[in-house]
């Protein structure tokens, strides 16, 4: 199962809106074959595995990461395949959240004469991967993970919005191998307008500090986080993954000259009221459908989540800045910091809004895990549920 959590992990930010899984097809304690869920669209893993072990599936075992589906979506059953290939047993850590599964599957299976057995003492990696779609199943609207990094005392940027750099460049490593995992990448118009963001994974760029994990393996401690651990780990080599770049408000001067603009990945949400003029490059991301136009509050939040989500975003991180983390706190499902030994004694905080009026109300983390890097403290958790 580990090894299936793998190939699953290795497809994490290309398989959206379906889940990353892995499988692995074993035969007389030996491993097969072994696929991961391709491209939307393409075989699952459970497919890929048994197509490449041919004849030798039958009378073997299937560890996937997820219970095998049992529907017709934009391919056929899994279960269909995994029966006719003569599999002899199937071991799962989840059932599938998705209600055209959930369960169905591993009945399915059963009924065919199928043993399948239950491994709960994986579940908590198998859903910590599977951790964006089960949002999208349960909450219909993509998982967000809002990462930040801050001085010891709590700011991002001193006052006069400088913030190169806060953390150090081990941090800096993770964060851009989150990019390359991610389907989204979301930030407001002040962190557009001071720091002028490209919003890209360039991982390339931080080959020292990649030797140093290597040579250097990171300990973890709290939660035993499969993701976390996948990040830190010295032999990443994540397939590139181009994230779409997502605007939440529209900049008073943009020119569409910004590295935000380098290419066509990118979407800008803006509240109606700040378009009324719709000069040339409002007009073209208009007709483009690059510009997608909203109410404020609550209302930004749910047109943003639904037009993500209508694109096949599973998985989005917000960068920054303050504002815009405080517009949506209440959608926040997935919390990243990075705290640095260093103290400015004031300038700009995580979040700018009211925030909640009572401690008893807060915005509670759970599964916490943390890490040192370079000094820096990397803090992780999930919204309390």
């Amino acid at each position: 199962m580990t090894r299936a959590f793998d190939a699953a992990l290795s497809r994490t930010g290309i398989t959206s809106p379906n889940p990353p899984v892995g499988a692995i097809v074993v035969k007389s304690g030996s491993v097969i074959s072994e696929g991961g869920t391709q491209v939307c669209g393409g075989d699952h893993a459970e497919v890929c595995a048994l197509n490449a072990a041919g004849d030798n599936a039958e009378g073997a075992d299937l560890y996937v990461t997820l219970e095998p589906c049992c529907h017709h979506g934009k391919t056929p059953p899994c279960t269909d395949l995994i029966i006719r290939a003569g599999i002899r047993r199937v071991f799962v850590p989840l059932e599938d959240p998705n209600p055209m599964v959930s369960g169905k599957g591993i009945e399915t299976l059963r009924s065919a004469g199928i043993e399948v057995n239950i491994i709960d003492s994986h579940a908590d990696h198998a859903r910590q991967i599977m951790r964006p779609f089960f949002t999208l199943i349960e909450k219909k609207r993509p998982h967000v993970m809002y990462k930040t990094a801050m001085t010891a005392d709590g700011f991002t940027a001193s006052s006069s919005g400088d913030s190169k750099w806060v953390s150090s460049s081990l941090s800096r490593l993770v964060v851009h191998r989150y990019r390359s995992l991610v389907d989204a990448i979301i930030v407001g118009r002040g962190t557009f307008e001071s720091d002028n963001p490209s919003l890209k994974s360039r991982t390339e760029e931080f080959t020292d500090e990649a030797d140093f994990l290597a040579r250097n393996p990171v300990p973890i401690s709290g939660n035993d986080n499969i993701m976390i651990r996948y990040v830190l780990n010295g032999s990443f080599n994540h397939v590139k993954n181009s994230p779409l770049r997502v605007l939440a408000g529209l900049p008073a001067n943009i020119t569409g000259r910004e590295k935000f603009f380098d290419d066509d990945n990118y979407i800008v949400f803006a509240a109606e009221h700040r378009v009324d003029k719709k000069p040339a490059l409002i007009c073209e991301m208009l007709e483009k459908k690059k510009l997608i136009l909203c109410g404020d509050g609550d209302l930004f939040n749910d047109t943003m989540m639904s037009e993500l989500k209508s694109r096949g975003i599973m998985w989005a991180m917000l960068e920054g800045g303050a504002e815009t983390a405080s517009r949506m706190l209440g959608i926040i499902d997935e919390y990243l910091s990075f705290i640095a030994p260093k103290m400015i004694g004031g300038g700009r905080s995580v979040f700018s809004g009211k925030g909640f009026g009572r401690i008893a109300d807060s915005y509670m983390i759970d599964e916490v895990t943390s890490a040192f890097l370079d000094g820096d403290v990397l803090y992780h958790g999930y919204r309390r549920l």
